[in-house]
């Protein structure tokens, strides 16, 4: 999704030459971006029938394959050994910051598309402790188009007293470890986390309603639809909900819980066979 003009040059060349052209979408909505609609696709791989109605509301008349998500066949994995694996991770973590293992984790996820979000969301999360009256162990896993430079470094380091860098240990177990995730709207760790049965709250500042309304329908993604977080519309809403989820952690943890099984047949097996199987028909 962060290569638009890449998609639609190589689309178009493959519709020119008579090549069969396939997308594979990796979010909810993220084959229907406005900027792509000037071309389809001859098929579209997409996520699960959530997904399937998105696509099919935007181009109605192309074929859409419900395949699941290949990067999260791996996330069983973990899910199934999080207890053992939580303790020896925490550690892990805690060593890094210099600090004690009863510290709050937060993880902010942020997008590549927007690096003005990025600026003002990393704003909002200055000060953690001081809003959970608790030490925070703050973990920013930039987007890698922001790494260039030290302009974000040094923002997402910014008033935060203990900060581990995301890239030094491996994302999915982090998430495991996490109390809570913070991210961009558009961004598959809101979705991750909560798999893992991590609160997460997406960020839907500064406004761009526009933009979640050419994706998805009223522009609610289906993260919210589903309850399986919280959305933020301000900096100052994202500091209350951060303090009511962990001023009320097991209610919390709990509808994560409950709310996130939509999403569960994402974690199955096979996606990328069932990617390959769709190609195998062309061939």
């Amino acid at each position: 999704s962060t290569a638009v003009q890449a998609q639609i040059k190589w689309t178009s060349f493959g519709k020119e030459k008579g090549i069969p052209v396939i997308w594979v979408e990796d979010l909810w909505g993220c084959g229907e971006w406005m900027q792509t609609r000037s071309v389809s696709p001859d098929v579209m791989c997409t996520l699960d029938e959530i997904a399937k109605r998105i696509d099919l509301i935007a181009r109605s008349d192309i074929r859409v394959e419900v395949v699941g998500k290949h990067t999260f066949g791996s996330l069983a994995k973990y899910i199934l050994v999080a207890n053992e694996f939580r303790n020896l991770m925490k550690k892990l973590i805690c060593e890094r910051a210099g600090s004690v293992e009863n510290d709050a984790v937060i993880i902010t996820y942020s997008s590549g598309g927007n690096p003005e979000r990025v600026k003002v969301q990393l704003e909002a999360l200055r000060s953690l402790d001081l809003i959970i009256d608790r030490k925070v162990i703050f973990i920013p896993r930039l987007h890698p188009t922001l790494l260039s430079g030290d302009e974000f470094k040094k923002l997402a380091h910014s008033g935060n007293k203990l900060v581990v860098n995301a890239y030094d240990l491996n994302l999915d177990e982090l998430f495991i470890n996490s109390s809570l995730v913070v991210g961009e709207w558009g961004t598959t760790g809101m979705y991750t986390s909560a798999l893992f049965g991590v609160p997460g709250i997406m960020c839907l500042f500064p406004d761009d309603t526009v933009s979640r309304s050419a994706l998805y329908p009223d522009g609610i993604p289906p993260f919210l639809i589903a309850g399986a977080g919280w959305g933020a519309e301000n900096p100052s809403q994202l500091r209350e909900r951060i303090q009511w989820i962990f001023s009320h952690k097991e209610e919390a943890e709990a509808q994560v819980r409950e709310k996130v099984r939509v999403f569960a047949p994402l974690l199955e097996a096979g996606a990328s066979e069932r990617i390959a199987k769709v190609i195998e028909e062309f061939l």
